[in-house]
């Protein structure tokens, strides 16, 4: 059984998810679940002193510099946890073939 959850986000934000839900035969909230799993995932969550920035009114969405940064930090943050023998492991096409390997796309090289 699910529990229900409401967040309040800007319209933008509302639309860009429904779109990239929909691209990929989604519902909406299969769609962010994965996110917000890993945001709270031991492995993969941001250490509790990493500051998260918040938009003062809802209205008024992150600057694009500070979700960068924050997406940064987080991929740092489980990038430091990834053993050296599985980044071995990595095709040497990973970061340019990145669709093909996670979603089965054609390869672009």
């Amino acid at each position: 059984m699910m529990a229900h959850l409401t967040i309040d986000i800007t319209p933008e934000l509302a639309r860009q998810l429904q779109e990239e839900a929909a691209r990929r035969g989604l519902e909406v909230s299969e769609y962010v679940r994965p996110a917000l799993e890993a945001l709270v995932t031991p492995q993969t969550a941001l250490p509790r002193d990493t500051p998260v920035a918040r938009s003062v009114d809802i209205d008024e969405p992150a600057t694009r510099a500070t979700v960068s940064d924050e997406v940064l930090t987080m991929v740092e943050a489980i990038w430091r946890d990834v053993p050296e023998e599985d980044l071995a492991k990595l095709p040497p096409d990973f970061s340019a073939n990145l669709d093909h390997y996670l979603y089965g796309t054609p390869k672009r090289t």
